[in-house]
């Protein structure tokens, strides 16, 4: 009987260690999300229905906040006085207060 309530026992811890890293997978998934600047909460809902897959699509997403701000060709030109990148649309630099309206 006491062999019978050991393994009736280990495989209760063995359910809850099942569940508490089940539901440490989903909140880290949705952790990673928050830090990459994607909503917590609907990665945490992706992370409680599928765990493994979920973190590993998090991880390889690419961080939303540092492509948000670089200048490039399309949307930035350099100012003709202090040579940093600025919006096109711009009349005047804001680093060297140039004005950059066409003479």
């Amino acid at each position: 009987m006491s062999a019978m309530s050991l393994t009736t026992i280990l495989a209760g811890l063995s359910l809850l260690w099942a569940l508490v890293s089940w539901l440490v997978g989903a909140f880290f998934t949705a952790y990673v999300a928050q830090q990459k600047s994607y909503s917590f909460l609907w990665w945490l809902i992706l992370g409680f229905l599928f765990p493994f897959i979920s973190l590993l699509t998090v991880i390889g997403l690419p961080d939303r906040a540092l492509n948000r701000h670089v200048p490039n060709a399309v949307t930035h030109a350099p100012c003709s006085n202090c040579a940093e990148f600025v919006r096109k649309e711009a009349k005047q630099c804001p680093f060297c207060q140039h004005n950059l309206a066409v003479s």
